[in-house]
């Protein structure tokens, strides 16, 4: 009979996945000091470029802007061929005007999918050891929810906003086109202990965001001695990338002052913010 895992275990099993984070995770700090020396904190990871080209590789920024107290972090990664999401995106051919809106639409529905379970994922056991709860009876995709710990909720969220982009590029003589689809929701973050609630209660967005990119290229080949076109060759490339943000984020740590303590904004720096990089990551991963 199969033993079930230890706290103990499950704690440690939790430190070595952190520390693979770390180990990954280049932290640049950068301070610009304009005007009173309230400039903008950054942490983030550096990409090199042997980086950009693997095909599951992660980036992260965060930023807190001393000068008003909000705080952003943007993430990034592309998805692989190899996986479900990819292929339910990418299952048919969608470059013609004809399946244009099909292919928006798959990419909505899957976007809403995806993203409307961010907050079930996160409160579950494997990733917060049971920690965190959701308000009983919300979802976030309807009319927002709540993080619970403890029974107080840690972070508010409204009712989404959907965005939906479709844009076509063309260069080279139009013989490179490029078809973007792009899927956005941004949740409004409402109130919670960890946010500082504004007089509108506008404590920042969490936005995800999902972009399939299709890219046909078209080859021409000619004859020596003329301009006759003998065979016309077409190579297509596929992309997947998902995306998340943090955007006028009133965090608590930081405080509602002013221009902000430097102090406070690089405690939040390296914790919350570190943390925030670290469940983003994971929950990346989980997408892929």
């Amino acid at each position: 009979m199969r033993q079930m895992a230890s706290p103990v275990s499950l704690l440690l099993r939790k430190i070595l996945v952190a520390g693979t984070f770390l180990r990954t995770t280049t932290a640049v700090e950068a301070a610009a000091a304009v005007n009173n020396g309230a400039g903008t904190m950054t942490i983030g990871r550096r990409p090199t470029k042997q980086q950009q080209q693997h095909p599951s590789a992660f980036f992260w920024q965060a930023s807190v802007d001393r000068s008003t107290g909000l705080a952003a972090s943007r993430e990034r990664s592309k998805v692989p061929p190899s996986s479900p999401l990819y292929r339910s995106i990418f299952g048919g051919k969608t470059n013609n005007d004809d399946n244009n809106k099909k292919a928006t639409a798959l990419l909505a529905r899957a976007s809403q999918q995806l993203f409307g379970s961010y907050v079930p994922w996160l409160c579950r056991g494997k990733v917060t050891f049971g920690l965190l709860q959701q308000a009983a009876g919300t979802t976030i995709t309807d009319d927002g929810t709540a993080i619970l710990f403890l029974g107080r909720p840690v972070l508010r969220f409204g009712r989404p906003t959907i965005i939906q982009l479709t844009t076509k590029q063309r260069n080279n003589n139009g013989c490179r086109t490029t078809t973007s689809h792009k899927c956005t929701l941004s949740f409004p973050i409402t109130g919670g202990f960890m946010a500082t609630t504004a007089v509108d209660k506008n404590c920042g967005q969490l936005v995800f965001c999902l972009t399939s990119s299709q890219t046909r290229t078209t080859t021409q080949r000619t004859r020596p001695s003329s301009a006759v076109v003998v065979r016309q060759e077409e190579e297509e490339e596929e992309e997947l990338q998902l995306q998340t943000e943090l955007v006028d984020y009133r965090p608590r740590m930081v405080g509602s002052a002013t221009p902000c303590n430097a102090l406070r904004a690089r405690a939040y720096l390296h914790s919350q913010s570190l943390i925030h990089a670290w469940v983003m990551w994971r929950f990346h991963g989980h997408c892929r």
